[in-house]
């Protein structure tokens, strides 16, 4: 679920609480300090999910279209790559497809193999907010790294500072992406512990695969 105390009240529409333990759950729950600042921006997940995240993806979705437009392609759930030309608003949308709903679902799959509860709602918008690093990021990169490097007989163009810049914030958006997509599907799922670990590593592996399937399918890569 979204939030603490929705993930309570659907604990206890299943019947695995009690009212009295939920209430109690709730009770901590609202004495707990809220996010802010820093410790928001790192998990936002806690405050911001369901049909809010939602709308943050959809957002979201449409500012990578129109880096895509600017020659920053999403062809993947975790790629990004530059390109020559300016991508098709039908191939960025395809993009976005395979980048961030079919990755939802297959998410959302693997949280009902390993703990049997989570929305689709839930899960598609917080994977969509996860993808935030991505969005802001592909223009800006984009423009900071310039044309494509060309190739010569095989060997790659100097290696500049630019280029080393370049290199520098992709990894930091990979990492911070790749963190942000593990609290999502932890907050949606509520799994702990192995169960967590493990859930999360198949699925992370099995959307990237799904995301190449479905460009595939379509007749891009």
């Amino acid at each position: 679920m979204s939030t603490a105390s929705e993930r309570i009240a659907h604990l206890v529409r299943d019947g695995k609480l009690s009212r009295e333990e939920a209430v109690g759950l709730l009770d901590a729950v609202q004495v707990s300090p809220k996010r802010t600042g820093w410790a928001l921006a790192l998990n936002p997940f806690e405050r911001i999910g369901g049909v809010t995240a939602l709308a943050i993806g959809l957002a979201l979705a449409a500012l990578s279209m129109v880096s895509a437009r600017l020659g920053e392609r999403f062809n993947g759930y975790l790629d990004m790559h530059s390109t020559t030309n300016a991508v098709p608003w039908t191939l960025a949308a395809i993009d976005q497809l395979a980048a961030w709903i079919v990755p939802s679902i297959v998410m959302w799959l693997v949280g009902l193999a390993i703990v049997r509860r989570g929305r689709l709602i839930d899960m598609v918008g917080a994977v969509g907010l996860a993808r935030l690093p991505y969005a802001l990021i592909g223009a800006p990169l984009r423009l900071l790294s310039g044309p494509p490097a060309e190739y010569h007989e095989g060997v790659a163009s100097v290696f500049t500072a630019r280029l080393a810049a370049v290199l520098v914030v992709a990894i930091a958006i990979l990492v911070w992406n790749g963190t942000w997509q593990f609290l999502a599907f932890r907050n949606v799922t509520g799994a702990t512990g192995k169960r967590l670990g493990l859930g999360f590593l198949v699925a992370f592996v099995a959307a990237e695969v799904a995301s190449k399937l479905v460009l595939v399918a379509f007749g891009f890569e």
